[in-house]
């Protein structure tokens, strides 16, 4: 099943820039604290909602769907210990 979307966000191409205009990059990132609140684990998996609601693999799924329909679009990340469970 793929991602809801607006069309018109899927349209990345170089526009010619005017003069006097400023031209804004927003780049889209996450910030996820590696054991917080919870162990690395707990974030991971989502458990232990009652003390954070965060289940950071399913951001990383969601990402790289949204990734795959427009290889334009770029992400960053950082959070190393979520990242290599989520690889392996």
């Amino acid at each position: 099943e793929k991602p809801a979307y607006a069309p018109e966000c899927l349209d990345t191409s170089a526009k010619p820039r005017a003069p006097g205009v400023l031209n804004v990059h927003l780049v889209p990132h996450t910030h996820d604290d590696v054991g917080w609140l919870k162990t690395v684990d707990q974030y991971y998996i989502g458990s232990k909602q009652d003390i954070y609601k965060a289940g950071v693999q399913y951001i990383l799924d969601t990402v790289t769907d949204y990734l795959l329909l427009n290889p334009d679009r770029k992400f960053t990340y950082v959070e190393m210990a979520f990242f290599k469970r989520w690889w392996d």
